[in-house]
């Protein structure tokens, strides 16, 4: 009986860890996703890695209603944290779109983005797909239950314990980091259109007789789209490049944070 009890009690903690994903992480957490797949997906992958996961069997002693409350919820976090971070990630290439849709003329034009479930500016959704075409085509998907297996030999299931204060600051610095960050992906949209406005400035005092407010939305829009297409090489490249990094920073929190 005591057998069946541990086992069931581990496995319930292994679950919760992994469910912590579901929360935040892009395409897991995605609401077209039926619950009972992610909960039926989450419940494999712990019945896969639950013979290989170290259990430390003292932690069951005395162990209260209360007690393990606390403990499901530090499980949960653990997963939370990563799954937040990836967000934070995904988030950067909508804030940079945010950022220059507004100048391109699409800042009124927003559409309902299903996997968050608010308005988004169109080329935010635009380039939100094309981050998570990245995510999916390289793979970066399997990375995420990676680093979270990886927590389990190294935080023992039931003696995690964080530094909150260490915690609220990384995320405060990560949040600053991928705000920068997004404030770069929109400076070369920017710069081309900025050339856009003072070209037509330009033509306007040259020849006042022409309607400027007329043919200078659609001719930003042109020419802000045609860069962005051009842009699309250098942008793939840059974003893979986040996210590989994005992994480093994010095992660095975690080592920080978690005891």
């Amino acid at each position: 009986m005591n057998f069946l009890y541990n086992n069931v009690i581990f496995f319930l903690l292994i679950f919760l860890r992994l469910s912590g994903i579901l929360f935040f992480t892009p395409v897991y957490s995605s609401n077209s996703i039926n619950r009972r797949v992610k909960i039926g997906f989450l419940i494999l992958i712990a019945f896969l890695i639950y013979p290989v996961v170290p259990k430390d069997i003292s932690i069951l002693r005395n162990l209260t209603f209360f007690n393990l409350i606390l403990i499901s919820i530090k499980e949960v976090l653990i997963g939370a944290i990563i799954g937040f971070f990836v967000l934070l990630i995904f988030s950067t290439v909508q804030t940079a779109s945010q950022i220059y849709s507004m100048d391109m003329g699409f800042g009124m034009v927003n559409i309902f983005d299903p996997v968050s479930q608010i308005q988004a500016p169109v080329l935010g959704q635009l380039n939100y797909l094309f981050i998570l075409g990245i995510f999916l085509i390289t793979g970066e998907y399997r990375r995420i239950f990676e680093v979270l297996v990886s927590t389990f030999y190294k935080y023992k299931i039931g003696n995690i314990s964080y530094h909150y204060g260490t915690l609220a600051k990384n995320m405060a610095d990560s949040f600053a980091y991928y705000f920068m960050v997004s404030v770069k992906i929109a400076l070369p949209v920017l710069g081309i259109l900025f050339i856009v406005d003072v070209t037509l400035g330009v033509m306007a005092r040259i020849a006042p007789q022409m309607n400027v407010f007329f043919i200078g939305m659609p001719l930003k829009i042109l020419v802000g789209l045609l860069f962005l297409i051009t842009f699309i090489p250098y942008l793939f490249t840059y974003l893979n490049h986040l996210l590989n990094n994005g992994y480093i920073k994010l095992l660095y929190i975690i080592q920080k944070v978690v005891t």
